[in-house]
């Protein structure tokens, strides 16, 4: 009779470590699962991100106002959490941060505008960068570059997605 009781009990042991296993098996089979979507979601985001900065035609100091245009299939926004460095080979490398109002201060960056194209305002999704649409953005590092200096200047959006423009001033 002990036997018995014995063997019930193990095997009800057994059932239940049994099915213990089996959930933890699969709860952790979900959770990667839904990793795995999380990444290939982040994955076509920054490949359908492309922005592409063009300087200034002409600088000859003060704020550096450049072009950044979106020619990805991503609308951008969240601007102050953009990263904007300016080096050049006197002051050295500057990070600047965003100013929401323009014209920016000392080492800040500000929006001039956000256009079609041509400087025609944006009239839909308004502060939205949107594909084809192009952000002035002025730049204010100190110190200033001498005129005559080359100037790097890296943009990076807020999911990481970068572009790079040389200036030399005149």
């Amino acid at each position: 009779m002990e036997s018995i009781l014995l063997s019930f009990v193990s095997l009800a042991l057994i059932i239940i470590s049994t099915v213990t296993m089996t959930m933890s098996s699969l709860s952790s089979a979900a959770n990667l699962s839904d990793s795995w979507k999380a990444m290939e979601a982040k994955a076509r985001i920054l490949q359908g991100t492309r922005i592409v900065g063009v300087p200034p035609k002409h600088y000859s100091g003060g704020v550096i106002e450049i072009t950044i245009k979106n020619e990805g299939q991503v609308n951008l926004g969240d601007f102050k959490h953009w990263d904007v460095f300016v080096e050049d080979r006197v002051g050295g490398i500057r990070y600047l941060t965003y100013s929401s109002s323009y014209p920016p201060g000392s080492n800040q960056w500000a929006i001039q505008g956000i256009y079609i194209s041509d400087n025609t305002p944006e009239v839909f999704d308004i502060n939205i960068f949107d594909p084809g649409e192009q952000l002035i953005m002025g730049l204010n590092p100190d110190p200033a570059t001498p005129t005559g200096n080359p100037i790097k200047i890296t943009v990076a959006t807020n999911n990481g997605v970068t572009t790079q423009c040389f200036i030399t001033g005149s």
